[in-house]
């Protein structure tokens, strides 16, 4: 999908169901092989880019993309289980579940939000980007989003990940957020 200065604009929309993930791009099934490349892809209320849990996904290249947008509904995030409670903020980026190999996500600008407060002024977020893939390798990207509650720039939790090259920028998450995530024994080299 898109391609080196052929990209598209692709602009989400928020769900009338919690219990209902949707995204911009959703890659559904299983899937070997495609690119993404060069687009602006856009939270509206939902996940910018999300990948069937249950699918098997091999070979992804997502690269030279900007992902912005707000994965609520503003001005004020829901709060509590993002499947049960309505517009609790889900993750800009989300691929995840068994049978995910050799992803690649390089030269991304990740700048959306991911996370705010409640009515009562409470956070309310989620993970920017997660990838749980064997075989990960993630290079070259800017993460700058914004998010808030025990969440993440970056989450991985797959084996052999590599990350290489990126510039994590905090300065819109809150006190209790973390720039990486990754579970113990996922790392095969350091950022």
């Amino acid at each position: 999908m898109g391609g080196d200065g052929k990209g598209f604009t692709i602009v989400g929309f928020d769900s009338a169901s919690a219990g209902l993930e949707k995204a911009a791009v959703y890659i559904g099934g299983s899937n070997s092989g495609s690119t993404i490349e060069g687009n602006r892809i856009t939270a509206a209320g939902e996940a910018g880019l999300l990948t069937d849990y249950a699918g098997t996904l091999s070979n992804l290249i997502i690269t030279g993309n900007i992902f912005d947008g707000v994965t609520f509904v503003q001005p004020t995030a829901g709060n509590g289980e993002q499947f049960t409670a309505a517009n609790v903020p889900r993750s800009l980026l989300y691929i995840g579940g068994a049978n995910k190999t050799n992803i690649e996500f390089s030269h991304n600008e990740v700048v959306g939000t991911a996370g705010g407060f409640d009515v009562g002024g409470a956070e309310s977020g989620n993970t920017l980007v997660t990838i749980d893939a064997a075989g990960a390798t993630i290079t070259d990207n800017n993460f700058a989003g914004t998010t808030t509650k025990w969440a993440d720039a970056l989450r991985v939790r797959g084996s052999n990940t590599t990350i290489s090259g990126n510039s994590f920028d905090g300065s819109n998450m809150t006190a209790s957020t973390y720039l990486l995530e990754a579970k113990a024994g996922s790392l095969s080299s350091t950022f």
